[in-house]
């Protein structure tokens, strides 16, 4: 039987709270204590020991990582939801650069030879790399937002010069699917299917044919939020989005 001791002296986070989370979304059971910022965990088996590995791992990769965007993104965010715009960007690129197992690794090698854990010190002294691959996310969910921007205002402008709705066209339906391809169809039965990537297509073609209404279903969960947001600005009223 070993005792390992977690705890943070930085972090405003309830860590008794978050590892009882993360323990209970496996489905896992550990005995341990806590009083908020610090963790006792007993350890009877090398099987424990690797469970108490990833479930640091996941508090560091996800708990931890968005504590520490906030900081970066409130250093360069105009606004609280400029900086949430970012931080849900940045978080969605790091997690495919850092590689979750590696990082459950390295804990589990340095509880074999520790007692304790401080968790920021552990972030900056062991892994290094993840903080700068953070920040490097981060710095590049703010080009992808400025460039979003002036590509919705592009829209925009371009919406004030598309003409009034066409009477031949009154209402066309937009299936936004999972995978990421469309389906544009109208009261007349015409169906146009386009694969993945074809959300300028879709623009130029509703562009030309300038219906009356545009009701768009969106099933792909998220996938199209940007592409919602063009139409909005080109059509404006015209648009109804049912998700």
């Amino acid at each position: 039987m070993a005792n390992k001791t977690v705890c943070t002296y930085e972090y405003e986070i309830d860590l008794n709270k978050c590892f009882f989370s993360h323990l209970e979304r496996h489905g896992w059971s550990l005995s341990f204590r806590g009083n908020g910022n610090s963790l006792n965990i007993e350890i009877a088996s090398c099987f424990e020991a690797r469970m108490l590995a990833s479930l640091l791992a996941e508090i560091l990769l996800i708990d931890i990582r968005n504590i520490e965007m906030k900081k970066m993104a409130s250093r360069l965010a105009e606004s609280a939801d400029s900086a949430a715009d970012m931080i849900r960007i940045a978080a969605g690129n790091a997690d495919r650069f850092v590689y979750f197992p590696s990082v459950a690794e390295k804990i589990e090698e340095y509880l074999k030879e520790h007692s304790a854990l401080v968790l920021e010190g552990f972030l900056r002294f062991m892994l290094p790399e993840i903080i700068e691959t953070w920040q490097a996310c981060i710095d590049a969910s703010l080009d992808e937002i400025m460039l979003r921007d002036e590509y919705l205002e592009l829209v925009r402008l371009l919406g004030a010069f598309i003409s009034e709705p066409n009477d031949h066209v009154r209402c066309v339906n937009l299936i936004l699917q999972p995978d990421g391809s469309c389906v544009l169809t109208d009261e007349n039965d015409l169906r146009i299917e386009c694969s993945p990537g074809c959300e300028k297509n879709i623009l130029d073609t509703l562009a030309d044919i300038s219906p009356e209404k545009i009701t768009v279903y969106d099933l792909s969960m998220g996938r199209f939020n940007d592409f919602k947001e063009s139409l909005k600005s080109m059509f404006g009223g015209r648009i109804e989005v049912y998700s």
